[in-house]
């Protein structure tokens, strides 16, 4: 696993330990990812979506090849929706 690669406490790569799973290149390559000083647990996000929450309509819109981002005004989960109150139009 990635955290057994990873000094906690000096917060730095085990590059010794690196080198016995990895070719050089590789090494080279994970050791140029910085990591955080933030003593944060990892969390997944779906960068498809502006809350990072994965939506069957986002997952829909990513196998239509559309832009998701630019799409979700509305979050029906969530009953958040875009309203103009001067019309009464929900902007959908």
């Amino acid at each position: 696993m990635v955290v057994d690669t990873i000094d906690a406490a000096h917060r730095r790569w085990k590059v010794e330990d690196l080198r016995g799973l990895v070719s050089a290149n590789e090494v080279k390559a994970i050791c140029s990812i910085p990591i955080s000083l933030a003593h944060q647990e990892d969390t997944q996000i779906w960068h498809y979506e502006r809350k990072g929450d994965y939506t069957v309509k986002s997952g829909c819109h990513i196998v239509d090849g559309e832009d998701v981002l630019d799409d979700e005004d509305v979050d029906l989960e969530n009953g958040d929706e875009d309203v103009d109150l001067e019309n009464g139009d929900e902007d959908v």
